[in-house]
């Protein structure tokens, strides 16, 4: 009788998915890691990022803007949180710490070493489980985030 239970699924943060399947729009995907640029590669059309599986996950879609392999998508830092999806800008190949980022010629030119980028997760859920701090846009952190004895979610 009635409600008994309940899968609310990750419309707290949304993610690519979500968006992918039309469930959510750009602006109400709530979560995006931090990474900074460690490498640039205009020859190559690359960057490099301190961002990889264990801050991610694997999680990818296929076709976002082709054919590409997609592991995240891009977004600059604005003063609260981050800007638009970065056209034809995504993580294209995983290492366990650190990510490679497709760009075109005009996006990496503007890119420095050190910089900031944002990466906005394929699945919220996995990547929200990897890590152990969350902050809020003004930059509060969430302390308290419980944890299983397998140290997850």
């Amino acid at each position: 009788k009635g409600i008994n239970e309940i899968r609310p699924g990750n419309f707290v943060f949304y993610d690519v998915m979500q968006l992918r399947l039309g469930s959510c729009t750009e602006e109400q995907i709530a979560m995006a890691v931090a990474c900074p640029v460690v490498g640039k590669y205009p020859e190559r059309n690359e960057l490099v990022i301190y961002g990889g599986a264990v801050h991610l996950s694997k999680e990818y879609v296929s076709g976002f803007f082709g054919n590409e392999i997609n592991y995240g998508l891009i977004a600059f830092p604005k003063e609260k949180g981050w800007g638009k999806i970065e056209q034809n800008v995504y993580l294209a190949k995983l290492s366990q710490e650190h990510g490679i980022i497709s760009a075109p010629k005009d996006f990496i030119e503007k890119i420095h070493v050190g910089d900031i980028l944002f990466v906005l997760p394929i699945h919220s859920c996995l990547t929200g489980n990897l890590h152990q701090h969350y902050f809020t846009l003004d930059s509060k952190e969430i302390t308290t985030i419980k944890r299983n004895k397998r140290n997850q979610v």
